[in-house]
Order: C-alpha cells, then sequence, then structure tokens
C-alpha cells in the first residue's frame, strides 16, 4: 500500500493488507478454507494483465477444480493455461486450468469479465472506456449468459458500474447474478492507510468506500469505526481518503496498468460465491430507489453467497453521505443515458 511507504514499515503493512484481504468487513468466523464437496468451475473473460493475475490468484488460493481461460487471441489464453497448470502443481488441490471459447464456460460457477478495449492517450478517468467497452460487451454478454444461466457474473472491466448495469441488461439475469467488483480495492487500501495513520489493527476497523468506482466514490465516515469509536470527527480519515482515492491512477500513471491488487479483491468475491462464505462485501450491485438513486448499480454493501447477492444493507447516511450517494447515482446515470442505456 501507500501507506507502507509513508511509515517506512513495509513489513508490518503488508502483513495488514494480507489480513484484510482474508476478513475484509466480515463479522464473525471467516469460511475461508471451508471443503467443497461439489465441483466448482470459474470462467475468466479475457487475459491481459488483470485476467491472467485473477487466474494465478484463483490458483494459489485454491478457489476452483476447473478454470477457463477465453481471450480474443486464443494463443494468448492457451499459454497462460499452460502456465498456470505448471503453477497448479504446487498447491495441494487438484485445479486444472485449460483455454477455450465461449462454450467451453457452460455451467460456471462464477464467470469473472476482464476483458477491455485499450485505451490510447492519456488515462484521466475510467469512463473514458465506457463508449468502446459497450460495444464489446454487446458481442460477448448475451451469449456467455446463454450457456452460464445459473452463473454468478462479476464484473471487474472498467468503467465497473456502467458496465454492470450494462451487462445485466444485455444478459437478461437476475440483478443478484450480477455484481460489480465495485469499490473493494479502494476500501481496503483506505483501511490499510487508516491502519497505519491510527496505529490500530486493520481487522478492528469498519470503514467502507461507497458510490462510483472513480471520481465521486467517498468514504462512509459516519459509520466508519473502531471499538465502538466512530472516525467521522478525525481530520487524518478525511485526507487519507483523499490520498487513496487517486491510487489506482497513480499505478496506472507509474506501470501503464494496474492487475493484482483487483485481482486479489476479486478473489474475494469469487471465495465468497463458490463456498458460500456470505461476505458483507462493498460491490458494484443494483441499487433501486435507494436514498435517492434508482435504477443504476453502485457500490453498496451487501451480502454475497452461492446465488449472488443474498441481501441488500443499507446503512444511514448522514446529509453529506447523501449528497455522494446521489452525485455518485447521477454520475453513472448519465454515462449509461449517453450510451443509450
Amino acid at each position: 500500500t501507500l501507506a507502507s511507504g509513508c511509515v517506512g514499515n513495509h513489513g508490518l503493512a503488508t502483513s495488514r493488507l494480507i489480513g484484510i484481504s482474508d476478513r475484509l468487513l466480515v463479522e464473525g468466523i471467516s469460511t475461508r478454507g471451508k471443503i467443497m464437496t461439489d465441483h466448482s468451475k470459474v470462467s475468466i473473460i479475457g487475459t491481459g494483465h488483470v485476467g491472467s493475475a485473477l487466474g494465478f490468484a484463483c490458483v494459489i488460493r485454491e478457489l476452483a477444480d476447473e478454470i477457463v481461460l477465453v481471450n480474443r487471441t486464443r494463443a494468448k489464453a492457451q499459454g497462460e493455461a499452460a502456465d498456470l497448470n505448471h503453477a497448479a502443481a504446487f498447491v495441494s488441490r487438484a485445479i486444472h486450468v485449460r483455454e477455450g471459447e465461449i462454450e467451453d464456460t457452460r455451467d460456471s460457477d462464477v464467470v469473472v469479465v476482464t476483458h477491455s478495449i485499450p485505451l490510447e492517450g492519456k488515462f484521466e478517468d475510467r469512463m473514458q472506456l465506457a463508449a468502446n467497452n459497450v460495444d464489446l460487451f454487446r458481442e460477448w454478454m448475451p451469449p456467455l449468459a446463454a450457456v452460464n444461466p445459473k452463473a454468478v457474473f462479476v464484473i471487474v472491466s472498467n468503467p465497473v458500474d456502467v458496465l454492470s448495469y450494462i451487462a445485466w441488461r444485455l444478459t437478461g439475469l437476475p440483478s443478484n447474478q450480477v455484481i460489480g467488483s465495485g469499490t473493494i480495492v479502494d476500501s481496503v487500501r483506505f483501511r490499510a492507510s487508516l491502519s497505519n495513520a491510527i496505529d490500530i489493527h486493520p481487522d478492528d476497523i469498519r470503514a467502507y468506500i461507497l458510490g462510483e468506482h472513480g471520481k465521486t466514490q467517498f468514504p462512509l465516515l459516519s459509520m466508519s469505526m473502531t471499538g465502538g469509536e466512530t472516525l467521522d470527527g478525525d481530520d487524518r480519515a478525511k485526507a487519507i481518503f483523499e490520498e487513496t482515492r487517486e491510487e489506482g491512477i497513480r499505478v496506472y500513471e507509474l506501470k501503464g496498468y494496474t492487475n493484482y491488487a483487483i485481482a486479489m479483491s476479486t478473489t474475494l468475491i469469487i471465495e465468497s460465491v463458490v463456498r458460500d462464505s456470505r461476505r458483507t462485501l462493498p460491490v458494484s450491485t443494483y441499487v433501486a430507489d435507494n436514498d435517492g438513486v434508482d435504477d443504476v448499480y453502485l457500490s453498496q454493501p451487501v451480502v454475497v453467497g452461492s446465488t449472488g447477492v443474498r441481501a441488500v444493507l443499507h446503512p444511514t447516511l448522514n446529509d453529506e453521505e447523501t449528497e455522494q450517494w446521489q452525485a455518485s447515482g447521477k454520475r453513472v446515470s448519465e454515462v449509461l443515458r449517453s450510451l443509450g442505456f
């Protein structure tokens, strides 16, 4: 995390971030490690930087018996599958990774969509990717849904809130089966940085980033707390949020893409589905008439299990947070309308 560089304690910050990834925003006992008796299948659409990192994360976390990689250039998927099969030889679970076409994804438990049209020019806003990626989704989502009517679709491609809504519309699936990766990664960054600033273990900090995965996202400070004390009055929390909000863009500017953190955060959704963990996660899901926002996808806390979204939670927002929530809804809605949705 950025916080590790700020405090000069890389080892502590890294161990804390790993702790977050295991128990992110979960009340009670983690179900990680639960033995699954049924054959589980995860399909990953797109084997670019994010898709390949996600495939590796699924292997080392032993999340499925079968992983199918689909890519527009099949040779790339073949190479990734071969490499991941070699990596799978080092884990305790028997995992088979193969490349394929849309038909090969049939009857997946989870279909993760990571593919995207490359951006030309300077990257300033995820919304820049919307127009080109809509055409990609029009081509791919209907046939994927046709062979996976019971799968949970996890959308990672950006702009994730816009594309999650479009994926829901194009697939015709119930909204609980279409989830966007949303602000999980933002919430992880925020909690890790808060942990370093206030010197409290991140597992003891409850903090969400909600709304758009982008410029209008906001921290739910009125309900962020540790040990029963809220962080709403701590000016450091607001400053930390401002720093962490632009982290994804900063990483992109430095290395040309982001992949590891988003891959790990996506495994939390996959794990919750294939193991029916019923975790509470801030992910992009359908919003129906909630605090002045309707018919859009935004990140809100939901319970995720084997059928996708099992329950939507409704934290009480203060006036400022309500305005921020509505601003996120308005921005995503405007982009959707511009795209004909």
